[in-house]
C-alpha cells in the first residue's frame, strides 16, 4: 500500500513540474550569467543539468541524456526555472 501510494505521490510531482517546464520540446537557455547563478549554491547534479543547458537542447533531450531519473531531473529543470535560472 505504501509502494502505491508513493508511485502515485511521485506522479502527481511529476505532471506538477512538467507543468513549471512548460513543452518538452523546448529548449531552455540561461536567464543569468555565471557569475549571477554560482550564488545559487546548487547542489552537484542541479549544476550538472545547468552544465547541459544551452539554449539548443531541448529540455527532452537534457532529461534523457542527464543519466538520472526523469522525476529527478524534471524537479531539478522546475527549479531552475521557478529560480529563473533558466527559461
Amino acid at each position: 500500500v505504501a509502494l502505491s501510494l508513493f508511485e502515485l505521490n511521485q506522479t502527481e510531482l511529476l505532471e506538477k513540474y512538467r507543468a513549471r517546464i512548460g513543452d518538452v520540446v523546448r529548449s531552455p537557455r540561461l536567464r543569468l550569467r555565471q557569475q549571477e547563478y554560482v550564488w545559487q549554491s546548487l547542489t552537484h547534479q542541479e549544476g550538472f543539468v545547468l552544465s547541459q543547458v544551452d539554449g539548443k537542447t531541448p529540455y527532452s533531450d537534457i532529461i534523457e541524456i542527464s543519466s538520472m531519473p526523469e522525476f529527478e531531473v524534471t524537479r531539478i529543470l522546475a527549479k531552475l526555472v521557478e529560480l529563473r535560472i533558466i527559461g
